[in-house]
């Protein structure tokens, strides 16, 4: 041991400089590696395609002069699965429902009747993002998705409607009839896509 500890102190100013220059060699590669990791992975990284699952909620109303609009306010929800094919062009399948409320006034103008149903909404929508599509870049902070599809409606539970217009047949409740209906729709409208996050944006449609 004493032999030992003589030879180590004889020889600490080499061996500190050979331990040096270890460190700055090993902390010199680390950081080529690291630089090569990190170029790597940004050159590997690709924004598109990917897919995406969406959830909105709110209220709606139905505008109508012949009754009192402020009665018939309803929350309504959505769900969503769809993907981006590219920086610009995506697609995907809408869900909205599921209460509702309208009303019918009476032919003598002297009041309105309001009625509750349950309905679901599903279209296939084309994504067409504005700002990639005329922008130069890849990703924006706020995107402005054009919007348009079809796809058909269902609704029912209409006993409401059927009891009003059964009780007053002057009632004007088209279909009132019909405790069921399907119909087929269009739309076509613009949306804000805000990213809050990598993972997370927000819709407002």
């Amino acid at each position: 041991m004493l032999l030992l500890h003589k030879f180590i102190n004889s020889n600490s100013s080499k061996t500190m400089m050979k331990f040096k220059k270890l460190c700055v060699l090993s902390l010199l590669a680390f950081g080529v590696m690291s630089f090569a990791q990190a170029q790597n992975s940004k050159k590997d990284y690709e924004p598109y395609p990917y897919m995406f699952v969406g959830v909105q909620g709110g209220l709606q109303d139905t505008f109508n002069p012949e009754f009192n609009n402020w009665k018939t306010f309803t929350p309504t929800a959505s769900l969503s699965f769809g993907g981006y094919f590219n920086k610009f062009l995506g697609a995907r399948l809408h869900f909205n429902g599921i209460w509702d409320k309208s009303g019918a006034m009476y032919l003598n103008g002297q009041e309105d009747g309001h009625f509750n149903y349950n309905y679901l909404t599903t279209n296939g929508d084309v994504l067409v993002n504005l700002c990639t599509l005329f922008g130069k870049k890849d990703v924006y902070p706020v995107n402005l998705i054009y919007i348009i599809g079809v796809g058909a409606n269902y609704a029912w539970n209409n006993d409401e409607a059927v009891d009003l217009a059964s009780g007053t047949p002057a009632a004007n409740i088209p279909y009132a009839d019909q405790d069921h209906r399907w119909a087929f729709n269009g739309r076509m409208g613009l949306a804000l896509d805000i990213p809050v996050h990598k993972n997370i944006s927000l819709n407002l449609e």
